[in-house]
């Protein structure tokens, strides 16, 4: 089993068929954070633990081509066998396993990457972790615990893998329908970036307001129909804030007028012109409660209407885009294995 070139060969004979699966690929991606050499280790220890060890003989390679952002992308393709190996048979191989054609398979195999990916980063002292749920899944668990940071970070839809062929066409600017899609991913993950810098402008007059959005997010399966809903308690509260910031403003100028009134004679010279003094800070003061007023309504209301319809006239059209992903995710499936961090 140690000589790659007799292995795939006995693997070949022990099909009938022509057409007959001889193995299976992983493709990896590899933490960029360690070298080579901590990569070569971590690739040998899963290999050994989730692959071997479940009777599998594994052949791996690992390649560190340069990525679109310019920077190294280190990966690892495991190919695997589909037989059993059997002392007895001539090519070494007897039954198919159909255990590891199982999706319940590629869960747990995703899940003891990740573990073995995080030791790794530990063991480096790299504070980064590897999470091998999906978007969604970790979306939901934001959403459960009331985590805005978190949610905003992992509240986008997955991107596309390009593959070197499309990358390279990309990179000499010719547009691809992959490189396309991938674009219209980037500008709805965008969108929804937006929308949560958007919830916490507010949230400096409003503290409410992320959790609130969380709620309307949790609530719904698409974030833009979640900000038109936390958009519409977002107007009221925000005038509610407006309205107790002019009562605060008239209740303290009422107390100092009351104060002013209480005063002895002899210092009534001195506080009249502290209160001429105060008078115009609270003049001030009630000029920026007005002020604030204006800003809130017209930097934050009228661009979330706007935000809204120009939301709400792409809905449509993101949520087809959103589909066709869904599709080629599909496909992709079907066509090998692909685990990722």
């Amino acid at each position: 089993m140690a000589d790659r070139e007799r292995l795939w060969n006995s693997v070949e004979a022990a099909e009938k068929r022509c057409g007959a699966r001889l193995g299976r690929e992983l493709v990896v991606a590899l933490p960029r954070e360690l070298n080579d050499a901590e990569n070569l280790e971590l690739v040998r220890g899963f290999v050994a633990g989730s692959l071997t060890g479940r009777g599998m003989v594994a052949d791996f390679a690992v390649h560190a081509p340069t990525a679109s952002d310019g920077l190294r992308q280190p990966h690892v393709h495991i190919l695997t066998n589909t037989r059993a190996i059997d002392p007895e048979s001539p090519t070494g191989f007897g039954r198919k396993v159909r255990e590891w054609d199982k999706r319940e398979l590629v869960t747990s195999l995703r899940q003891e990457w990740a573990e073995h990916c995080n030791r790794a980063l530990e063991l480096a002292q790299v504070q980064e972790r590897v999470d091998h749920r999906s978007l969604a899944d970790q979306l939901a668990e934001a959403l459960a615990v009331g985590d805005f940071a978190r949610a905003a970070e992992v509240d986008r839809l997955p991107g596309l893998h390009m593959g070197p062929k499309v990358a390279a066409l990309e990179r000499d600017g010719i547009a691809t329908d992959i490189g396309n899609e991938q674009r219209a991913i980037e500008a709805v993950n965008r969108e929804r970036g937006a929308v949560y810098e958007h919830v916490l402008e507010v949230a400096a007059d409003v503290p409410d307001a992320p959790a609130r959005f969380l709620e309307a997010r949790a609530a719904s399966t698409d974030p833009t129909e979640a900000f038109v809903t936390w958009g519409d308690w977002a107007m009221s509260a925000l005038e509610r804030a407006a309205e107790l910031g002019r009562g605060a403003a008239e209740r303290v100028l009422a107390f100092a007028e009351a104060g002013m009134t209480a005063v002895s004679d002899g210092l009534r010279d001195l506080f009249g012109r502290l209160h001429e003094a105060d008078d115009r800070g609270l003049t001030q003061a009630r000029e920026q409660v007005q002020a604030h007023e204006r800003r809130a309504q017209e930097n934050a209301l009228e661009r979330a209407r706007e935000q809204l319809r120009e939301r709400q006239a792409r809905h449509e059209e993101r949520q087809a885009q959103h589909e066709r992903q869904q599709l080629r995710d599909r496909q992709r499936e079907r066509g090998g294995l692909e685990l990722g961090g």
